[in-house]
């Protein structure tokens, strides 16, 4: 079974978001650290909005 991306909450943590991306946790939590994918630091945890991701997306398509 696959899932959509309508499927997760409208804030994401970061393991969300590796898994969307593809990516590693600690590449994930570099790229937000550094500012390239937006997010914000609740404590000890990262909470992503759903729509910033998008439109993160859509600004950085994938090169193959």
């Amino acid at each position: 079974m696959t899932s959509t991306f309508d499927d997760y909450d409208d804030i994401l943590d970061a393991y969300a978001v590796s898994y969307i991306l593809g990516l590693s946790r600690a590449t994930t939590l570099k790229l937000l650290r550094n500012g390239t994918i937006p997010g914000i630091k609740c404590g000890r945890k990262w909470r992503i909005l759903k729509s910033d991701l998008l439109l993160f997306l859509k600004a950085n398509p994938r090169q193959s």
